[in-house]
């Protein structure tokens, strides 16, 4: 996937993100700004408290095991290292269109990062320069939050007799 389809896909589970909290009580205050990278995605409340989320989809996580966590683009300060997000919101995608999400404290990310938790460090992604830390999944195992069908419309209903 190129850029532009990898924003697409990933604006997909802000929406997605969104609707969930939404169904949790939470109401949508804020989307980022129209722009490529925001420091967060959206802010939503609850009890008159605001937070602010940035939603990541990955769809190698489960296949090899790992969840990547981007520091750095182009030479430049980017993901982790720029978000304003108090939680990262991390789906993980599974071939059957179905998805498992983790809702992680970014102060949590930030100290995996420090503690040196990561088990590789990748420095170039499609010949692009970039920092990436991998991480194996279980290091967040506690912050899963469930698991769903992500298409619920296409699902078939069985009829009661």
């Amino acid at each position: 996937m190129g850029f532009r389809s990898d924003l697409k896909f990933g604006q997909k589970y802000e929406e997605i993100a969104i609707e969930e909290l939404n169904n949790e009580g939470y109401q949508l205050v804020e989307k980022a700004p129209n722009k490529y990278f925001p420091d967060y995605d959206f802010i939503m409340s609850k009890n008159d408290i605001n937070i602010k989320y940035e939603v990541k989809a990955d769809k190698q996580a489960i296949k090899y095991g790992n969840f990547a966590i981007e520091t750095e683009s182009s030479g430049k300060a980017s993901g982790l290292a720029l978000t304003t997000a108090e939680y990262y919101i991390y789906y993980l995608i599974n071939e059957d269109n179905t998805h498992i999400k983790y809702i992680i404290p970014v102060v949590i990310l930030k100290q995996m990062i420090v503690d040196e938790l990561y088990h590789r460090l990748i420095k170039r992604v499609y010949g692009t320069s970039k920092k990436l830390y991998l991480f194996k999944l279980e290091l967040i195992e506690q912050y899963k939050v469930k698991q769903c069908d992500d298409e619920p419309e296409k699902k078939k209903v069985k009829k009661a007799d």
